[in-house]
């Protein structure tokens, strides 16, 4: 990444960059800024070419072998075009042919979800030595100090407590952290500090935040905030199916972390279970819970699944029994 940052701020791009990953944010970001290596303006010129979604082959064949105009740049950009994923026969040896007599100063950028690296592709690009970077979620220290670096730029302040627990209600992107922030920031700007009474009255906490909380309420067997949260979920129209598939998450997390604990240290067992924030949530109740347990609430999860699904129970009494029967396997803290 540390030369791919030097390529952008001498200006000397390769010909063939791939950014991918479930981050949209830091793609848009390093998209945009070796377009800006190309024109400063925000608007498109003749030395930039979008292709967004459905690939045109013929347009981007044309815009690769032709130089930049009054330039001595010119990007294409393509977007979510899936060309790195599944492409047929034909398309994927045109593209290969056109990437193979680009014209000089010419880079194109593949910004896409997702890539299969055993495509002729992508093997092409990187035998053309192109660069490819993956952009995951980030972890919670580099997004709250992402978060405070934004916020000192807008003279604001919220404690390292308060910005972690906003971290967890937003959303997992970074684009929905932002506009959550940019919220607060608006409403307490003449305050100049953002609490968390702040972050519980404005933002939008996601379905993966609530069902947390709400296993964290059952775990210190607090039933009557558990049946609470979740008829407030039933009334924010959420899909039962949904729930149950985010219960299991929830569940499968602790299971490996239970068992990654016991191979390795904490930190490591977090990391390789995917947990990015409240680490020690998951630890307390992987401690507090035998594996005969979880095994067990994993199955009911399961079996309510196809409850729901098969239409052998209403939906949100089998969602009822399910919370009643995991509190019942007596799994407290």
């Amino acid at each position: 990444m540390k030369q791919f940052r030097e390529e952008i701020s001498s200006g000397r791009l390769k010909s063939i960059y791939v950014l991918y990953g479930e981050e949209d944010y830091l793609k848009d970001h390093y998209t945009k800024m070796i377009k800006q290596c190309v024109t400063k303006e925000d608007g498109e010129d003749f030395n930039v070419l979008r292709i967004n979604g459905k690939f045109d082959i013929e347009g981007f064949e044309m815009f690769l072998s032709s130089p930049p105009i009054f330039n001595d740049k010119k990007v294409c950009i393509v977007k979510n075009s899936g060309v790195l994923s599944k492409v047929n026969e034909e398309e994927k040896q045109r593209i290969i042919t056109a990437l193979e007599n680009i014209a000089p100063g010419v880079t194109v950028v593949f910004s896409e979800n997702s890539i299969d690296k055993r495509s002729a592709l992508y093997k092409f690009i990187t035998r053309q030595n192109g660069g490819v970077y993956e952009f995951k979620y980030q972890k919670e220290v580099d997004l709250r100090n992402w978060v405070k670096r934004h916020l000192q730029e807008e003279k604001m302040s919220m404690s390292d407590e308060d910005i972690t627990y906003f971290l967890n209600s937003a959303d997992k992107g970074m684009y929905g952290i932002l506009s959550e922030i940019t919220k607060l920031i608006n409403y307490k700007r003449y305050e100049g500090i953002i609490t968390k009474a702040d972050v519980d009255a404005l933002t939008c906490k996601s379905v993966e935040n609530r069902v947390f909380e709400m296993l964290n309420k059952l775990y210190s067997g607090d039933m009557q905030s558990v049946y609470k949260m979740l008829d407030d979920l039933k009334t924010l129209k959420t899909e039962p199916v949904m729930l149950v598939s985010l219960i299991f998450g929830e569940y499968s997390k602790i299971r490996k972390v239970k068992l990654f604990c016991e191979e390795m240290p904490q930190n490591e067992a977090l990391a390789k279970a995917g947990i990015r924030f409240y680490g020690n949530e998951y630890v307390k109740k992987a401690k507090a819970t035998s594996l005969k347990t979880l095994d067990k609430i994993i199955s009911m999860c399961r079996e309510c699944d196809y409850e729901i699904k098969s239409g052998a129970s209403d939906k949100w009494l089998a969602m009822r029994k399910l919370i009643s029967n995991s509190h019942n396997a007596n799994i407290r803290i």
